[in-house]
């Protein structure tokens, strides 16, 4: 089983200029590649999807002013990914709703309490496919 909680950090925009650093085209061209790397080794591959941020602390990012976040962009690329996951027949597991700025420790990762709310969902969704794996 592999599970792979990637993305958020492909959504940047640089600040300078307003440019993407990485394109939907290109986040696509990578999930293909790690999905395909990882089927190599795993039947079970399964996809977290991407947590929202708080704007208001991450236009621009306190700790690296020349980068932002934005939930509209990361709610696109959470909308790719599930349907990547959807096409590979792999499991998708949402979290856009699970945090609230609050769980944020600097606006973009989750505290711990974050983490506990994360780990629940995750538990919650991933549980049942994990017993039946090793039910096989």
């Amino acid at each position: 089983m592999i599970i792979f909680a990637i993305g958020i950090n492909d959504t940047v925009i640089s600040t300078v200029g307003q440019r993407a650093k990485v394109a939907e085209s290109t986040f696509l061209l990578h999930l293909q590649k790690l999905y395909r790397l990882a089927s190599l080794f795993s039947r079970q591959v399964f996809f977290v999807g991407l947590t929202r941020v708080d704007e208001k602390r991450s236009q621009p990012m306190r700790l690296d002013p020349s980068i932002t976040y934005q939930n509209r962009r990361i709610k696109r690329f959470d909308q790719l990914l599930r349907n990547f996951a959807e096409t590979q027949s792999a499991l998708y597991v949402p979290v856009a709703e699970v945090l609230k700025p609050s769980d944020l420790i600097d606006g973009l990762h989750p505290n711990t309490q974050g983490h506990q709310k994360l780990f629940r969902q995750l538990r919650q969704q991933l549980l049942p496919a994990v017993i039946a794996a090793l039910q096989k």
